[in-house]
């Protein structure tokens, strides 16, 4: 489903430098602006709009009440997000 799935080790900076995020685009062949994040924390929001990237945010009991102004879409549960992948 995802060819390429980075952790924090493939990146000299951490969350909210966007390193991990431009790493992978540059593993995809893609500009930055064609891939997109997957997030459910701020740091990584952050990331994603430094690196040029649009940011999906998932929901969890950890993160319900933060603001995640600026994601382009935000789905309450992982569950949701892949449910809204189905034809």
């Amino acid at each position: 489903l995802f060819p390429v799935i980075l952790g924090k080790e493939s990146a000299a900076r951490e969350k909210p430098h966007p390193d991990i995020f431009l790493n992978a685009a540059e593993q995809l062949g893609c500009p930055p602006h064609e891939c997109f994040v997957l997030e459910d924390a701020l740091k990584g929001l952050q990331a994603a709009k430094e690196a040029g990237m649009p940011c999906i945010i998932l929901r969890n009991p950890l993160n319900k009440n933060i603001n995640f102004a600026g994601a382009e879409l935000i789905f309450e549960s992982l569950e949701d997000f892949v449910a809204a992948l189905q034809p």
